[in-house]
């Protein structure tokens, strides 16, 4: 006798309790993609409860969006605090560039940079990115949340790699000046290799990367010149 197979739940162990959540719509569910609801589940359990927590979580409108609604059920569902909704909704907009925006990154959500929440996305995207000794992130992380408005991942991918690689300009020169020869090599090969980042790469309309590696070469060689002209321009 065969053992009759099941189809497997597009939404996980998570598809029988939004179902019978109250009061989630079952209608939302065929619109959001399983990697929409476990990143969604994973962001919301991740941030921490915060003071003013019921303020913050009360919604500005009488009306909720489907998201706000999904948000809401995950809560009764997982016990998530209502803070953490609160940060999900608002750095999330919604809103996506359109075909042909040459100013933008195709299929990349723009996010809120003033909200609580955009603090652990720029945390996220300082992993792996390297830093001189003694240096740290906290200069950065104090920026955000920013004013008000609107930037795409990428574009926070840029601006960590940017303060990285001033960081590694300063401890390039302060070596030259020293006369640390080992210090001066050691950071010339991170500003060689930092051409090279992620969002470096992705965001460049022409000429960056491309100038990035000829301060490298020319750090390499023992020239100040180019990363000192480069420290006092942009950094």
């Amino acid at each position: 006798m065969s053992t009759p197979t099941t189809t497997p739940d597009p939404l996980g162990y998570l598809g029988p309790r939004l179902r019978d959540a109250d009061p989630l719509d079952e209608r939302l569910l065929p619109e959001l993609p399983p990697e929409l609801l476990a990143a969604a589940a994973a962001e919301i359990a991740a941030t921490p409860r915060m003071p003013g927590a019921a303020a913050a979580s009360r919604p500005r409108r009488r009306t909720r969006s489907r998201r706000t609604s999904l948000a809401l059920a995950l809560v009764v569902l997982l016990g998530i605090p209502s803070a953490a909704v609160a940060t999900y909704v608002g750095i999330h907009t919604g809103f996506f560039p359109a075909a042909g925006d040459t100013e933008s990154e195709p299929g990349e959500e723009y996010l809120d940079t003033s909200q609580p929440g955009i603090v652990s996305v720029v945390r996220q995207l300082t992993v792996g990115v390297p830093l001189p000794a003694g240096d740290g992130w906290g200069p950065l992380l104090a920026r955000y949340p920013a004013e008000e408005g609107l930037m795409q991942r990428s574009g926070l991918g840029v601006a960590v790699e940017h303060y990285a690689r001033c960081r590694w300009d300063r401890a390039y020169l302060r070596a030259d000046a020293a006369g640390d020869r080992a210090a001066r090599e050691r950071a010339a090969r991170v500003i060689a290799t930092s051409a090279r980042w992620r969002y470096t790469v992705a965001t460049d309309g022409g000429g960056v990367v491309a100038l990035y590696e000829r301060q490298g070469r020319t750090a390499l060689r023992g020239d100040a010149r180019l990363l000192r002209r480069d420290w006092r321009a942009n950094c």
